[in-house]
C-alpha cells in the first residue's frame, strides 16, 4: 500500500492521447546511429590490440619456458641465469594478468557506453514521441516481441536521423 500511496502523489504529465502506436528497428538503430558504429570501431580496434599483445605474451612465455626448462635438463647454466630466467617467465605472467584485465576493462567500458546509448535513445524517445504516439515498441528478429508491424508505423528512421543529428551536435 505505501508503494501505491507514493505513486498516486507523484505528478503524472498530462499528454493528449494519440491512439497511435510506433516501432524502433532494434538491428536498424544498431546498424545505422554513428554513436553506435564509433564505439563498435573502437572496441574492435582495442579487443585486437589486446588479443596481439596477450598473443605475443604467449609467444615469449611459451619460448622462455622451453629455454629455461631445456637449461635446467642440461644442467649446465649457473642458479643465478636460472633465477634470472625464472624472474622473466614471473614478468610474463603479471603482463599477461595485466592484459587480461584490459579485455575485462575493455568489456566493462563497452557495457556501460551501450548503457548510456539506451539511456540516451529511451529519453530521446520518450520527450520526441510524447503528443506523436502513445507507445512506442522495439523490434527485433533476434527477439520478437512485436510479431508484425504495419512499415507506416515504422519510425526507426527518423529516430536515427535525430539520433545522429544530435550526436553530431555533441562532437
Amino acid at each position: 500500500k505505501p508503494e501505491a500511496e507514493n505513486q498516486k502523489s507523484l505528478p503524472v504529465e498530462s499528454v493528449k492521447s494519440t491512439g497511435k502506436i510506433a516501432f524502433v528497428k532494434l538491428q536498424l538503430l544498431n546498424d545505422s546511429c554513428l554513436e553506435i558504429q564509433e564505439i563498435v570501431t573502437k572496441a574492435k580496434q582495442e579487443k585486437s590490440r589486446i588479443e596481439n599483445q596477450f598473443n605475443m605474451l604467449s609467444n615469449s612465455y611459451r619460448l622462455k619456458l622451453e629455454a629455461y626448462q631445456n637449461s635446467i635438463k642440461a644442467g649446465i647454466e649457473s642458479d643465478a641465469n636460472l633465477k634470472s630466467k625464472a624472474e622473466e617467465i614471473q614478468a610474463i605472467e603479471l603482463q599477461a594478468q595485466q592484459v587480461q584485465k584490459q579485455m575485462e576493462n575493455l568489456e566493462l567500458d563497452i557495457r556501460q557506453k551501450n548503457d548510456a546509448f539506451l539511456s540516451r535513445v529511451k529519453t530521446f524517445v520518450a520527450d520526441w514521441c510524447k503528443g506523436r504516439y502513445d507507445y512506442v515498441l522495439t523490434y527485433s528478429d533476434d527477439v520478437p516481441l512485436l510479431l508484425y508491424g504495419n512499415p507506416a508505423a515504422d519510425i526507426s528512421k527518423a529516430v536515427i536521423n535525430q539520433l545522429n543529428s544530435n550526436y553530431k551536435n555533441l562532437k
